[in-house]
């Protein structure tokens, strides 16, 4: 057996490293939902997108991956840059949202317009939503 030199070693080593990585790549195929949910993501990050442009916002976030978004309400939340939405009904934005290819399921909500008016925000959050709402209070342990 011969001898090697730690450097003819290490060159040794390192092409048979990449050689290894180049054919293993595509070998496997790398998953961001291994349990097969939705990938989603809150709004809030992107709230001055949203009021600037949302379409464009939201078609970058579905661009990016996401699947499903969580909105803020446009009452609650109109100083924060949502109150845009505002000029959306519920259904309106569930239309668009699908267009886009992206779902809702939820949205925040200020506790004061929920005291004046929760029958009106729950109604355009079931609106607005690709689950309605009775269905997601439906069997969860806070509501039996």
């Amino acid at each position: 057996m011969s001898e090697l030199s730690r450097r003819e070693f290490i060159k040794r080593t390192a092409t048979t490293t990449a050689a290894a990585s180049l054919v293993s790549a595509g070998a496997f195929e790398l998953h961001g939902n291994p349990l097969g949910l939705p990938i989603g993501c809150q709004t809030w990050p992107v709230r001055d997108g949203i009021a600037k442009d949302f379409p464009g916002t939201i078609k970058e976030l579905a661009a990016a991956g996401f699947q499903s978004i969580e909105l803020c309400s446009p009452v609650g939340y109109a100083d924060s840059g949502f109150g845009g939405l505002a000029k959306y009904k519920g259904s309106e934005l569930r239309k668009m949202l699908n267009d886009w290819g992206v779902t809702t399921i939820s949205s925040h909500f200020g506790i004061e317009e929920l005291r004046k008016d929760q029958a009106g925000r729950i109604a355009w959050a079931s609106s607005k939503c690709s689950w309605p709402a009775s269905a997601a209070r439906k069997n969860q342990p806070w509501t039996t």
